[in-house]
């Protein structure tokens, strides 16, 4: 029986930074589980920005204002 693995969810409440590390740890573990091997962070870090870039891109508006 294989194990459930958590869905990544972003939370508007944490940081794109805290996201991030959230996501990467959950997909390194799933990428344990399939015997693939895991992102290097700067990798990483280019596919979680794609993968919500409408958030992403958000933020930095929100960071530039500041």
């Amino acid at each position: 029986m294989e194990a459930k693995m958590e869905e990544f969810k972003y939370n508007g409440n944490e940081s794109f930074e805290q996201n991030f590390e959230r996501w990467f740890l959950l997909n390194c573990d799933e990428k344990k589980v399939y015997n693939e091997k895991p992102y290097k962070r700067e990798e990483a870090l280019t596919v979680f920005k794609n993968y919500v870039k409408d958030k992403w891109q958000e933020d930095q508006k929100k960071t530039s204002r500041s």
